[in-house]
């Protein structure tokens, strides 16, 4: 019986000019693998290469993803953005939406970890981002996620829920309720996890109470339908049912019943419900958002430029509107800082912006 003997291919030798091309490909696309499949070498030997020359590889990932997001940031196309860095299109789309990968898996930007070696997903408390409504503190005396990482610290150093209680000025019933009601299956409380279970809890979600109480809405739709405000209907619902708490609704649900349901075919019901015939809410002025005066941003005074400002450089003129008693009649004023000189625009008529603007020219 005759062995067949299999002879091995002899390894490869590679010249330096090659490994020279190598290095370049490297620098220029900034991935191992992309710069082998380019020249046609297998990326395992070039790998060895980068180890031998004691270049770190994740430093040059990093380079390339800040040099990705930069094109970004200046508007440049997702797929050239990649073509640009040497990165695959997928890897570009992941990057964009703050998806990470790590030994076979993906990280989620809302904390879900995919595992493609077992197929699970899980939640990882290391690596969860949570949106600033979670994040947002609702008030002083509700945990917030500082005070949840100092129980889970001190809870490490084997501290009793007494003395956390003391370190954090907090009730030790609010820090026992706390990790019993916020802990994990196996018993160990994170305060990621926590702070996420106890943002999922804060909305008590409920039906309208147009939808629950029928007479409630056989009411107000009656009511609605002789063109009644809904300021009016809430009175009546006073007057005529005193003792009956059930009947009673505020302005604001019979105004968020109708404006949210307002869409498509609701729209003609709405306009034949309501006085003023709105298919939307017309927004309120309030102190903190006001309405901008002018079209373009207003230059303060302050912020002028100081050859403006200290009158060394002639040709700016300062306007100035001069009105008479009630606002009846009007002067435009224009000086010209380093003269002194003065012209008066008389304005008979009306003193509006359009007004003074041809009284000038």
């Amino acid at each position: 019986m005759v062995s067949e003997q299999t002879t091995r291919a002899p390894a490869r030798t590679f010249t330096d000019g090659e490994k020279a091309s190598f290095f370049a490909a490297f620098e220029r696309l900034g991935s191992i693998r992309l710069a082998a499949e380019e020249l046609g070498f297998k990326p395992m030997t070039c790998r060895h290469w980068v180890t031998l020359a004691g270049i770190d590889v994740k430093v040059a990932q990093r380079a390339r993803r800040t040099e990705y997001f930069r094109l970004r940031a200046d508007a440049v196309p997702r797929q050239e953005a990649a073509r640009q860095v040497g990165l695959n299109i997928r890897t570009a789309v992941d990057w964009d939406q703050g998806i990470r990968h790590a030994d076979n898996r993906w990280v989620l930007p809302d904390g879900r970890i995919i595992d493609y070696n077992t197929t699970v997903t899980a939640l990882s408390d290391s690596h969860i981002r949570l949106t600033p409504a979670q994040l947002k503190p609702i008030n002083s005396r509700y945990l917030s996620l500082v005070d949840r990482e100092a129980i889970r610290d001190l809870s490490a150093t084997g501290m009793s829920i007494r003395s956390i209680a003391a370190t954090l000025r907090r009730a030790p019933s609010t820090i026992s309720r706390e990790i019993i009601r916020n802990r994990q299956k196996n018993l160990t409380y994170l305060p990621y996890a926590a702070q996420r279970a106890a943002a999922a809890r804060r909305p008590r979600p409920r039906e309208a109470k147009l939808v629950t109480q029928e007479g409630l809405r056989k009411f107000v739709q009656e009511k609605l339908q002789i063109r009644w405000s809904p300021e009016q209907i809430c009175q009546a619902l006073v007057k005529q049912y005193p003792t009956d708490k059930d009947m009673r609704v505020v302005p604001e649900t019979i105004y968020q019943a109708l404006y949210v349901q307002a869409r498509g075919g609701l729209r003609r019901a709405v306009q034949e419900a309501l006085r003023s015939g709105r298919t939307r809410r017309k927004p309120q002025k309030t102190e903190s958002a006001r309405r901008p005066r002018f079209r373009d941003p207003m230059v303060m005074i302050a912020d002028r430029p100081p050859e403006i400002e200290d009158r060394a450089v002639p040709g700016h003129w300062e306007g100035d509107l001069i009105t008479g008693r009630l606002n009846k009649t009007a002067i435009a004023t224009l000086v010209e800082r380093t003269t002194r000189y003065v012209m008066l625009v008389h304005l008979p008529g009306a003193h509006t912006a359009d007004a003074v603007r041809d009284g000038l020219v």
